[in-house]
Parts: structure tokens; C-alpha cells; sequence
């Protein structure tokens, strides 16, 4: 729901007669709609986003609003959130699996410089480093497919310091 929401708002910010972003073309999400290849979406191109985006909520409601009221509960949040994370991991392992040609079950330096192509040595070396969370010189399928870490900074930001509590206590 969150993307279907964003992806609105962002059609309805795309009104201007300048392209999205200071001249980088619209988001690939939007590009499929723009049918003159011209990187600025028309009316008629943004009411086709619009229907679209529309159907996928219905879609969306329909598969996850078990009880057809029109709302979706916790519950049914959370099913569809489960569904997409297992989704996610699904396609994770997908991509490990082609990353991983040797097929040994773990990815080496050479694998993801290989599958990292135009990246630095550096960065190939930085990016092992981070996913190896046990140290041991390669990226395994779990580890390949661990949630990231949360930010390393306080609630406020870097340097900046957590919002006040603006509810009852």
C-alpha cells in the first residue's frame, strides 16, 4: 500500500512541465507509461499511471482483505507483509544462486567482483567485508540474504538529538 501511495503522489508531483529529477528522465517505475519517450508524462500518459496504480490496489485489496470490508486489518497486514518478505527471499536466493557459479554454496571475492561489474576492486573488497558477518572470507546464502542492519545513528539523525515524545505519557 505504501508503494501504491507513493507511486501517486509521485505521478501527481509529475504535473510540471519539467522532467523528473532536473533533466534525468522519469523513474523506471513511470517510464513504461511515457508512450512518446519524451521523459515527461502527459495527462493522458499520468491517468494511465493512475488507472494502473489503481488496479494494482484493487488487486492488492482483493488478495489480502479477507473479510471484503474494504479495510485491511492487522491481521491481514501482516499476511501480506509475510508474503512479500517471503517473496524477497525468493528472489534473494535466486540472485545468490546465479552470483554463485561455482555452485559450492558460498560466494568468493571473484564471484561478486564478477557479478559486480565496473565496481572497483575496492568496493568488491568493501562490499565482501560487510555481508561476511562471520569472517571468513566468503558470503553465504544466509548472510547473502540477512536483513541489513538498522542505522548505526541515534533516532534524531546523526548528531542530531531523538524528537520529543509529543503524546500523553
Amino acid at each position: 500500500m505504501l508503494v501504491i501511495g507513493l507511486a501517486l503522489g509521485s505521478a501527481t508531483a509529475l504535473a510540471g512541465p519539467d522532467k523528473f529529477g532536473s533533466g534525468r528522465g522519469l523513474p523506471p517505475e513511470f517510464a513504461a507509461f511515457d508512450k512518446d519517450g519524451n521523459g515527461v508524462l502527459s495527462e493522458e500518459e499520468k491517468a494511465a499511471l493512475k488507472a494502473a496504480i489503481e488496479e494494482q490496489r484493487k488487486a492488492f485489496l482483493a488478495k489480502y482483505d479477507t473479510n471484503k470490508d474494504g479495510v485491511l486489518s492487522p491481521e491481514e497486514l501482516a499476511v501480506a507483509k509475510a508474503d512479500r518478505e517471503a517473496a524477497e527471499l525468493a528472489e534473494k536466493t535466486a540472485t545468490f544462486a546465479k552470483i554463485d557459479t561455482s555452485g559450492d554454496g558460498k560466494l568468493s571475492e571473484a564471484e561478486l567482483a564478477a557479478w559486480m561489474t565496473g565496481a572497483s576492486a575496492e568496493r568488491v573488497k568493501a562490499t565482501l567485508t560487510r555481508m561476511d558477518t562471520d569472517k571468513d572470507g566468503f558470503v553465504s546464502l544466509a548472510e547473502f540474504t540477512a536483513k541489513p542492519e538498522g542505522p548505526k545513528h541515534p533516532p534524531g539523525g546523526q548528531g542530531q538529538p531523538p524528537r520529543p515524545h509529543r503524546g500523553r505519557r
